[in-house]
């Protein structure tokens, strides 16, 4: 994604001036039923543009299908590139001014992400981040785990536990392993 300027504004704040992009995010494409070829496709451009981000030692820090924008001509772009990005093992500053905990989107990030722990944050990250991304495109839009999550929860609101009984060998098992 090209940035045409970059500044500070009189207050303070910077901005950067991005070229307007058209076309219909990796989601929606998903979504939308688009073809495993055609994701595939997608996706392999995906690796490109971060691979050579990586080259230039910048860190995208949220990949997420949301995240990628497909044009009316087939061009793929990787947006939101924030200033995070560049310099991934710094202290980072969230957008009002105070220490960021975390960057990323969750489902999305590296354990490391996870974890706020921005000196292991690098290219290794944004490699990761490919995995749910990939899954997700393959699962029509749905995050892999998204499905897993609803069906704990609703296990977890109608599971009634009986009692063990030492005499039965599966309660003995249940036994010793809550010890």
């Amino acid at each position: 994604m090209p940035v045409h300027d970059v500044g500070v504004l009189p207050d303070g704040r910077v901005y950067y001036v991005m070229k307007r992009v058209h076309g219909r995010r990796l989601d929606e494409i998903a979504r939308a039923g688009a073809s495993e070829t055609e994701l595939l496709r997608i996706f392999v451009r995906v690796g490109e543009a971060v691979a050579f981000a990586h080259a230039q030692g910048v860190v995208h820090c949220d990949l997420k299908p949301s995240n990628v924008m497909v044009g009316a001509f087939g061009e793929v772009l990787v947006l939101d590139w924030r200033r995070e990005a560049v310099a991934p093992a710094r202290v980072r500053r969230n957008g009002m001014g105070g220490v960021a905990t975390r960057v990323g989107t969750p489902g999305f990030m590296a354990p490391e992400q996870e974890r706020g722990d921005f000196a292991a944050i690098d290219a290794q990250s944004d490699v990761y981040s490919l995995a749910p991304c990939c899954a997700t495109c393959s699962r029509g839009g749905e995050h892999p785990l998204a499905a897993m999550r609803s069906s704990r929860c609703r296990r977890r609101r109608t599971r009634v536990i009986p009692a063990c009984r030492r005499s039965s060998p599966t309660s003995r098992g249940i036994n010793r392993t809550r010890r």
